[in-house]
């Protein structure tokens, strides 16, 4: 009789531990689809949020011809400097916040790739350089550096 409890205690371990292996798997699943839903929705956000840039400056000419007279380091009244400069810092707070991501392993290399493709063509016109080389200093050390390689690089 002592050995049919000893049965039935293994046999109650392994539907416990098979139990505990079929929840391990159901929550690696729901994690994996946590993880999908996230990326999306800041990819969405990102392309939002980049979107609504563009749709300004396609709409409005001025804002086109501050974009595109700022990138030139051409010559901008002080208004234009302040428009031109939040232009940019806003880009850049995008910028930081994507290598963050990437830093982080939290964006995927086919996304990294089209961020960072953005970043070079933004942070190497001359209007770009010279807003950063006097509020660069706002950023991490990180991405500090890497803004301040892909400038040498385009030089």
């Amino acid at each position: 009789m002592g050995m049919n409890w000893e049965i039935v205690g293994a046999i109650a371990e392994l539907i416990g531990s098979i139990g505990v292996i079929l929840t391990l798997f159901y929550v690696a699943s729901q994690v994996k689809q946590a993880t999908l839903g996230m990326r999306i929705a800041a990819r969405l956000e990102a392309t939002r949020q980049y979107g609504e840039f563009a749709d300004h400056v396609i709409a409005s000419k001025e804002l086109a011809e501050l974009f595109v007279t700022g990138n030139d380091g051409g010559k901008l009244d002080r208004v234009q400097k302040t428009r031109y400069f939040t232009m940019i810092e806003k880009a850049t707070w995008q910028f930081s916040s994507l290598f963050f991501q990437k830093c982080h392993q939290k964006l995927p290399p086919d996304e990294w790739h089209q961020a960072e493709m953005l970043i070079q063509r933004s942070c190497t016109s001359q209007g770009y350089r010279k807003w950063w080389s006097v509020n660069s200093y706002r950023y991490e050390p990180d991405f500090v550096e890497y803004i301040e390689e892909i400038q040498r690089e385009a030089e």
